[in-house]
């Protein structure tokens, strides 16, 4: 119901918009897909940035995963976010390389994820916590990996934060991921999922590669800012203005 009524209403604002501020190419060219008849031109793109503060994790003392070695999915895990799949992916992976999985934020599995995970013999290698934004830091700090199994996000914050804080990004090369991770991002294909196990077994034993790709995402994370966006922003709204007058 909600998109009989968004949908037409988006299809005006877009229409009489001066001006239409995008938050990747991604989102702009989908944009353009479902509203074929906007000016191209008047869509400007820019990026988000992240707000994590690395040096957090330096002075955190949770034991949450204390000697535990996990990979990390953090946020929401509903519908296109693809948890269900990506936890099928790597249940047999967990239990042969005897890691866990840390789950950050979206709240307490429910009901159905429960008997999933339980139906996979991973209840003992699974672990959710609502965390405080303070102690982001030091969960991406130590884990692993971070992988953002996602079917589609407009930036995915999640990636830059990661990368700040030297956790290795395995995403899929779908929406805007190649244009926030760049070359930093460790790739897989969502119809294999030994892609991404894949990616997971050349990062526990290649320790030089993991390394490069560590540098590769803190040298990728330096390219978004919120300087920047609020420039690009306060720039746009000035142009705008200045239209109007």
């Amino acid at each position: 119901m909600s998109d009989i009524i968004t949908v037409p209403q988006k299809k005006i604002l877009i229409e009489k918009a001066s001006t239409i501020i995008a938050i990747s190419e991604n989102t702009k060219k989908d944009i353009l897909k479902f509203y074929p008849d906007t000016d191209s031109g008047k869509i400007k793109v820019i990026y988000l940035s992240h707000s994590i503060n690395e040096n957090n994790g330096v002075n955190s003392i949770n034991a949450l995963m204390n000697g535990k070695k996990y990979i990390l999915f953090v946020g929401n895990r509903y519908g296109y976010k693809n948890f269900t799949w990506f936890i099928q992916s790597i249940s047999k992976w967990l239990l042969k390389e005897n890691i866990n999985l840390l789950c950050l934020g979206g709240f307490a599995f429910n009901e159905n994820e429960i008997t999933l995970i339980k139906d996979l013999g991973i209840d003992k290698k699974v672990t959710q916590y609502n965390f405080e934004d303070y102690e982001l830091a030091y969960f991406y700090q130590n884990a692993i990996a971070f992988i953002f199994p996602s079917l589609y996000e407009g930036f995915g914050i999640p990636v830059l934060e990661a990368m700040v804080c030297g956790c290795p990004v395995l995403l899929p090369a779908t929406s805007s991921f190649p244009e926030v991770a760049g070359d930093a991002g460790i790739y897989f294909e969502i119809d294999k999922p030994t892609t991404l196990t894949g990616a997971l077994d050349r990062l526990l034993i290649d320790q030089i590669y993991k390394e490069t790709m560590i540098l590769a995402g803190r040298k990728q994370s330096t390219l978004f800012s919120w300087s920047n966006t609020m420039e690009q922003v306060l720039s746009i709204y000035k142009e705008v203005v200045s239209l109007k007058n």
